[in-house]
Parts: structure tokens; sequence; C-alpha cells
């Protein structure tokens, strides 16, 4: 339980060290990475660069910047949108560069003073890019700032969209809701501890855990608590909605279900190691990706379903796309192993740019 326990303030140590939101903007930023996978290949935010990979075998077919810069680190998945690859920086940059090069740049945006976290949202022809300085920025496909919204403190998670609102966590325990075209306030709720993890929005019913282990169902509409629940340990990442249940894991091991309708806990599944970031959906269930560097498949009916393992820890975001996903290590041999939807090694990036 000891080494359960302590996962959070490893990763608050972490992110403390790359977030640093009002004061010494400067410093290095020191994290785990992040990876999307698109329907054309796998592009993986590697620390000192970002990298393209073939999705059938996991070669590389560019990096960028073409040489590592030191003042320069990519932690978050890049977002595709057309040919346009957007990638935050935890500097103060979001770059748009061509997704078949690598190379070209088609425009950079340096507004921010703080660091990216996590990856921005795209919304129709929308980027809103929340930012550790204390703001969230929306930016148009070129690039161009269309508003800025500011709080108290430091966003660190993408926020979650109904086309028509904005839904972004803050460290400053508040879910704020704003207006998608305008910027404008439109409610803000307390949600009693700081929230660093992604909303998972359904049938206009916002889902968010706070780092204290509480969960609430929100109102998207007028941000009222519908129901609140209390799980073992901190949230990290969005939950998974299927079926009218919500599959998550928490920082002391847990992998949590809930009835999505009123927050009762349907099971609750001891994985021993704890979960930072979200699990996807395969063929049998749900993976996640636990600290121990092991990945488990955990059955809609709240069965263990096998663990294998890939290395080093992972905090990272599983992502999938179709048969394919990949999972990001942290200080493994390995920095990322894509797997079918069976659960079957695909292929292995073994070239770590870090």
């Amino acid at each position: 339980m000891k080494n359960k326990i302590l996962t959070i303030f490893i990763v608050i140590s972490v992110l403390a060290i790359s977030l640093t939101s009002c004061s010494d903007m400067n410093s290095t930023a020191t994290s785990w990475g992040g990876a999307t996978v698109t329907d054309s290949a796998v592009y993986f935010a590697d620390g000192m660069q970002v990298i393209a990979l073939r999705l059938d075998n996991g070669a590389e077919i560019w990096a960028y910047p073409e040489k590592a810069a030191a003042n320069r680190t990519f932690l978050a998945a890049p977002v595709l949108v057309g040919e346009q690859l957007i990638i935050a920086d935890a500097g103060n940059l979001l770059t748009s560069i061509n997704s078949r090069d690598g190379v070209t740049q088609n425009w950079q945006f340096a507004g921010a003073k703080g660091k990216y976290i996590d990856s921005p949202l795209v919304v129709g022809e929308t980027i809103v890019a929340q930012n550790a300085d204390n703001s969230i920025y929306a930016l148009d496909l070129k690039g161009t700032k269309l508003w800025a919204f500011t709080a108290e403190h430091s966003f660190w998670a993408q926020p979650a969209s109904d086309g028509q609102l904005v839904f972004a966590p803050n460290f400053d325990h508040y879910l704020y809701a704003v207006n998608l075209e305008t910027g404008v306030l439109r409610w803000k709720t307390e949600l009693k501890a700081s929230l660093v993890a992604r909303p998972t929005l359904v049938d206009g019913v916002i889902y968010v855990g706070n780092l204290n282990g509480d969960f609430f169902a929100v109102d998207s509409e007028r941000g009222t608590i519908l129901w609140e629940t209390k799980v073992a340990g901190g949230v990290w990442a969005a939950p998974i909605f299927v079926d009218g249940l919500l599959y998550f894991g928490d920082q002391t091991g847990i992998v949590n279900i809930l009835d999505a309708a009123d927050g009762s806990v349907v099971d609750s599944i001891n994985v021993e190691s704890g979960i930072v970031g979200s699990g996807v959906i395969v063929t049998d269930g749900i993976v996640f990706g636990k600290e121990n560097g092991d990945i488990i498949t955990i059955g809609f009916d709240g069965s263990n379903l096998g663990t294998k393992t890939v290395g080093g820890s992972i905090y990272s975001n599983l992502s999938i796309n179709g048969n394919l996903f990949v999972v990001v290590a942290t200080k493994g041999d390995n920095p990322l192993v894509a797997f079918d939807t069976d659960v079957k090694q695909s292929w292995v990036y073994t070239t770590s740019k870090k």
C-alpha cells in the first residue's frame, strides 16, 4: 500500500518541475511523452523530438525538429487536423507542421507564457489550447488567436466540448464552462480539489474526478452537480463510458466501475499498481497502463483478463485508432509498444531520443 500512495507524490513532483505556472517559466521540463494513433501513422512526442512512425511496423518516417534542441521539450500527444500536425511544446509554443514531411512549418503561436501539459482540443475550425499560465487560448486553423480566457490557476488537462461550450478543469478546483466562439464564461463549479484529469462528456453530462478521489457528474448546461462519489485515490485521467458504465483507474491502483446514472459503485478491481493515464476499449474489455510497466485488460464485467509487461512505467494515456493501440513507457527499454485490439504485440519502437 505504501508504494501505491507514493505514486501521486512522484507524479506531482515530476509535473511540478514541468509546470511552474507563474514563476520560473524557464525551468527544464521532465515528464513522460504522449502518442497519437491516426489512420496513417503514429506521432510520438518523445521528449526532445516528435517522431512520426509507420502504422504497420513502427519504422521511423521523420523526426521534428531534425536535431533536438535543449530549449524545446515535447510531452503532449500531437493532434492531427487534415495535414496539419499541431504540437504543444512544454515551453510556450504551439506549432503546426506538415504531417507528411515533418519539416514544413505552417504557423507558430507564441502568445502563451507557460507550459502546455496536455494536448490541445480541436473543435471544428477552432483549436482550444489550455496552458499552465492560467489561460485557455482559442486559435483558428491558421494559428490566429481568437480569444483567451484566464482563471486563477493553471489549466493542465485537455478540455471537452459540445460544440457550443468548452469545459475546462483547473488546478484551482473549478470546472469552467466558456463559450467556444467568444471565450466568455458561462459558469464555473467548485469540485473540492485540484482537477488534472480530462473530462468525459456524454449526453449533456460531464464526468470528471479530482486529485482527492472525488468523482462527479456535472450538468453541462447549468454546471450543477448531479451526483458525487468517493473512490480510493486521486483521478488523473478521463473515464471511459461504455453502455451506461464509467471505467477509470486511480492512483492507488484501483480500476473503478461506476453506474453513470447515479454514481453507484458497480465494481472496484485492485490491480496493485497506480493508474495515471486513461485506458482504451479493445475487443474484450478495456486496457489500462500501470505504473509498474504492465498493461492490464479489464473485462466489461470487471473480470481481470490478464496482464502483459511493457516495461518502465506507464503514465501516459493509451491511444487507439481502429485495430491498433500504443503504449508509451517512461524510462523503459521500449519507449513505445503497439498492440492490436486482441492485445497481441504488433511492433516495438526502440530508439528513444531522450
